[in-house]
């Protein structure tokens, strides 16, 4: 027997019967109940859940992304940086050629032709000396310009680097938000059959309890001649 949606028809013995099964039913339900608020309420924990993962990536994607640009500006400035380094060794080259091709001719000039050509013997040494000088300073200053520019190079190649690790990071950050996303969809999907399935068992409670009433009703109404509400 279950317990019927109309008491029409049944006889008191049978309402008798017919109102332990509607007990029993509703009993059922009301523990089907329970379980299944218990299980919406753990789905909306683990919602909440899932959405504090999610708002922590995107703080967390969103930081990267502002790492990211900065590395960006940071390698493009060293980039400029070696351009220029790069720049002046080149003039500093043309420079030290030109100085290396006049001191060159000064040590082809001898001291006779110097005589011969008027030129003051102390001013034809101290130009040669002074051309080696700036040769040796110009040398100097190259080396230099060099260690700088392969110096900033490393620190280039070391951005590079890192900045491509924040790239992988970023996108495996990504790819768990996304991951994540999907999770709460289906915890969502899952909360809310579970409500509608809690809504279920509340009205069919709800359905029971009014047959139970009327069972009673009518029992009390037989035996005591009027009808109970």
């Amino acid at each position: 027997m279950v317990c019927p949606a109309s008491i029409e028809g049944y006889s008191d013995a049978d309402l008798t019967r017919l109102l332990g099964v509607c007990e029993k039913e509703i009993a059922d339900r009301e523990q089907k109940l329970g379980l299944t608020q218990k299980q919406a309420t753990t789905i909306e924990s683990i919602i909440v859940q899932l959405k504090y993962r999610i708002q922590k990536s995107e703080l967390e994607i969103k930081a990267r992304n502002i790492k990211i640009a900065q590395l960006g500006d940071e390698i493009v400035e060293r980039s400029d940086n070696i351009s220029a380094l790069s720049a002046r060794l080149d003039d500093m080259k043309s420079s030290l050629v030109e100085l290396i091709q006049k001191s060159s001719q000064l040590s082809d000039f001898t001291p006779v032709e110097a005589v011969l050509s008027g030129e003051d013997l102390s001013d034809f040494f101290i130009n040669l000396d002074d051309y080696t000088v700036v040769q040796a300073r110009l040398r100097e200053t190259m080396d230099e310009i060099q260690a700088l520019r392969a110096d900033t190079e490393d620190k280039r190649k070391k951005l590079e680097s890192s900045k491509l690790k924040e790239n992988e990071l970023r996108l495996a950050q990504v790819e768990e938000k996304r991951r994540t996303d999907g999770l709460k969809k289906e915890q969502e999907r899952a909360l809310a059959l579970t409500r509608g399935q809690e809504d279920a068992y509340k009205k069919e409670i709800a359905e029971r309890e009014r047959v139970k009433n009327a069972i009673r009703n009518r029992i009390f109404r037989t035996v005591g001649g009027q009808e109970l509400r």
